[in-house]
């Protein structure tokens, strides 16, 4: 779960919103492998936030 008390309110609601967006298909992949530039640190320590993995890792589809 997301700590709400690091996050501005306006943020944790785009990226909500954004999330459900992703989850229903509003976006299609291109095919194409895009990385995620994070460092692997910075990776693990967004998922100990409660960061949902699909804004983590890369897109390989």
């Amino acid at each position: 779960m997301i700590d709400a008390d690091k996050y501005a309110t306006k943020w944790l609601d785009f990226v909500g919103e954004l999330y459900s967006d992703i989850e229903d298909g509003k976006y299609k992949t291109d095919g194409k492998y895009h990385k995620n530039p994070l460092s692997d640190t910075d990776k693990e320590s967004l998922r100990a936030q409660g960061v949902p993995d699909i804004f983590i890792d890369d897109i390989d589809e």
